[in-house]
């Protein structure tokens, strides 16, 4: 018989301990650095211990606070879904989720909020009165924070989706979008990439941007650059037309193409830009990749994005 992981192991004990009362709800574990101490294991073992407790629902994750032990999990009935679009992807998988997780007997009700602080903050004060629990694609909007502290704090579990306020000290289930941005960007210095434009939204309250936007700042440093003289951000881009959106990037690429120190590699924030510097590459005739590098994010696969095959 093959031999447990050894990241399993230690995973499973934790689990008994937390089980059997030996470790308590609202107590606190260890960092991933000091856990990795205490147990002579490197920091990426520790890493997936702690996501595997925190996966299982025995721990809990609160911004500035650290890994705590959370409370049994109580038996939801009715779960609240609120989606700034549910026909866009992936809000349809994240609803598929939710009912898989919670099994027979438990209903998830989607709410549509279309992004709007004032709806969304309606829908969270309907959800307070049927709802067990609420899971949510925030707008992100300050206004929204006190209906949705509100919630929590009759001891209903909120979950946030995708989207992490630092404000909000509640759990959050959000893609490594720092550590992934710094895994590609690397990929591009690896590729002899000093020089590398950043496309991106003026969103300072969307957690996902700003977390790559600061990959981004760390990983130019690292390289020996450390100011934002490739960055662009753009606002308000979604109520444009896309040849509206194409000749605004097209504009701000040529004019750093222009410079004598010009990028030879972009990051796109997410599709929306890489679907603009494609085409604006091609008004500008540059070829992809021989010309210049694109790496990108696609939060959207059903957006049709031609050549993919050419982007990192």
């Amino acid at each position: 018989m093959s031999k447990e992981p050894l990241w399993y192991s230690i995973a499973m004990k934790l689990k008994g301990e937390i089980e059997a009362g030996c470790l308590r709800p609202g107590d606190r574990l260890p960092s991933e650095t000091d856990f990795a101490r205490q147990h002579d294991i490197s920091r990426m073992t520790a890493h997936r211990i702690l996501s595997e407790l925190h996966a299982s629902g025995h721990v809990v994750r609160r911004p500035r606070i650290g890994t705590l032990v959370a409370e049994p999990r109580r038996t939801l009935r009715t779960v609240a879904y609120l989606a700034f679009n549910v026909g866009l992807y992936p809000q349809a998988n994240y609803v598929a989720g939710l009912s898989a997780g919670l099994g027979e007997g438990a209903t998830v009700t989607l709410l549509d909020t279309g992004n709007d602080p004032a709806r969304e903050i309606a829908l969270l004060e309907g959800a307070a009165r049927e709802a067990d629990a609420i899971a949510i694609y925030p707008s992100a909007h300050p206004s929204t924070f006190s209906a949705l502290r509100e919630f929590a704090a009759t001891g209903r579990p909120v979950a946030l989706v995708d989207r992490a306020p630092a404000d909000l000290e509640l759990d959050a289930f959000v893609s490594d979008n720092f550590g992934d941005s710094q895994i590609a960007l690397r990929t591009l210095l690896a590729r002899g990439h000093t020089r590398i434009a950043h496309f991106t939204d003026d969103m300072p309250e969307v957690s996902a941007i700003q977390e790559r936007l600061a990959a981004y700042q760390t990983v130019l440093a690292e390289a020996g650059h450390t100011h934002n003289r490739w960055v662009r951000t753009f606002t308000s881009w979604k109520h444009w037309s896309f040849d509206r959106l194409v000749q605004t990037v097209g504009d701000a690429l040529a004019s750093m193409l222009s410079g004598p120190d010009r990028p030879t590699a972009i990051f796109c924030a997410h599709d929306g830009y890489l679907a603009a510097v494609l085409a604006a590459c091609d008004a500008l005739e540059l070829e992809i990749p021989r010309d210049i590098e694109v790496v990108s994010y696609q939060d959207a696969p059903d957006l049709p994005v031609l050549r993919l095959h050419a982007i990192h």
